[in-house]
């Protein structure tokens, strides 16, 4: 029997939601795409405990909202990092600061698709920055 083969296999995914059913299917979404790696964090704390960790990722998925605090401030410093973020929320795309608004991002709730789409856009972004060597 032969793996599956899948254009996500080798990539490293950081997810970061808070709701516990939209993280479990957010891991089902991006199993069944195939991804290799995925990593998730509940806070913003948690995240940066897996980065401290030494833990590395090609690209980040971040729920706006997480428990009161956003995740604007864990983007920027993945962006330091060079590892393109991607958000997801329930509020309106208005309320994405200006830094931030030609990110990858999706309304909740989403199809699998939706997430497709965000994911493929942020390994193109990873792709053109290395390319570029700036993020």
């Amino acid at each position: 029997m032969h793996a599956r083969v899948t254009p996500f296999g080798e990539v490293r995914v950081l997810l970061v939601e808070d709701e516990p059913l939209i993280l479990l299917d957010c891991e089902a979404i991006l199993a069944s795409l195939g991804v290799g790696h995925v990593q998730s964090a509940t806070s913003v704390p948690e995240a940066k405990a897996l980065l401290d960790a030494g833990h590395t990722f090609d690209v980040a998925i971040l729920d706006i909202s997480l428990g009161g605090t956003s995740s604007f401030e864990l983007a920027g410093e993945l962006g330091n990092l060079q590892v393109p973020a991607g958000f997801m929320s329930g509020y309106s795309s208005q309320d994405i600061p200006e830094a931030f608004r030609g990110r990858p991002y999706i309304n909740k709730p989403f199809a699998q698709g939706q997430l497709k789409s965000l994911l493929e856009s942020l390994i193109q972004d990873r792709m053109r920055e290395a390319k570029s060597g700036a993020v």
